[in-house]
Parts: structure tokens; C-alpha cells; sequence
């Protein structure tokens, strides 16, 4: 009698998480500036879901692709999406983003005795 073996094969969709296919998901804005308030700190990019890449201010594709979305830069790089071209060639990231907004401070006023 011969042994049987059973092979089961589990794709890689299977195992990632219902309704995402990317590690986390980048907040899509339909304008430039609703990005620009989410992220004040942060480049913004134009990121095309259909290709997974994201084009920066400038370029070709740049808010002018079919599906596309703004983003802020490093939600997208968090969420698996990659630079259209090399590396090398992008701008960098910001080193460290704003946390909030400066405090305000009075201005010095001439005194009145003056």
C-alpha cells in the first residue's frame, strides 16, 4: 500500500488581514491642501493605488492620474507604497515633524511711559 500525501498550498492573500492588502493604510485626501493640514510637517505625494507607487510635486504624474490620491509621504512609505523612480532621486523625508503648532508668544509693546 503506498502512503498519500496531501500538499496544501495557502496563498499569501489568505494570510493578510480582511479587507487590506497593505501593511496599514495611508489616509487618501482628493486635494492637495486637505493633505497639507493632516500632515503639516510631512511632504505630500500623489499616490497611485493601481501601480503602488507615489509621484512628488513636479513630476509627470503628479495629481493628474485617474485613481490617484494625496498623501502625506511617510504614511504611504508606512503603507507599502514606494517612490515612482530611484531613491536617490526623491526629495528626503523631513528629519523630525512638527508636534503641534509653535506656542504663541506676545510681541514686546512699548511700554507706556515711554
Amino acid at each position: 500500500m503506498r502512503p498519500t500525501v496531501l500538499v496544501v498550498m495557502i496563498s499569501s492573500a489568505a494570510l493578510a488581514p480582511a479587507g487590506s492588502t497593505r501593511a496599514a493604510e495611508a489616509a487618501l485626501f482628493q486635494f492637495e491642501q486637505q493633505a497639507k493640514q493632516h500632515c503639516p510637517g510631512d511632504t505630500i505625494v500623489w499616490l497611485s493605488r493601481a501601480s503602488g507607487t507615489y509621484s512628488f510635486a513636479g513630476e509627470r504624474w503628479y495629481g493628474s492620474t485617474k485613481n490617484g490620491a494625496f498623501v502625506c509621504r511617510r504614511e504611504g512609505d508606512l503603507a507599502g507604497y514606494r517612490p515612482s523612480h530611484a531613491p536617490s532621486q526623491a526629495p528626503p523625508p523631513p528629519a523630525h515633524p512638527p508636534q503641534g503648532r509653535p506656542p504663541v508668544t506676545q510681541a514686546a509693546l512699548p511700554s507706556a511711559t515711554e
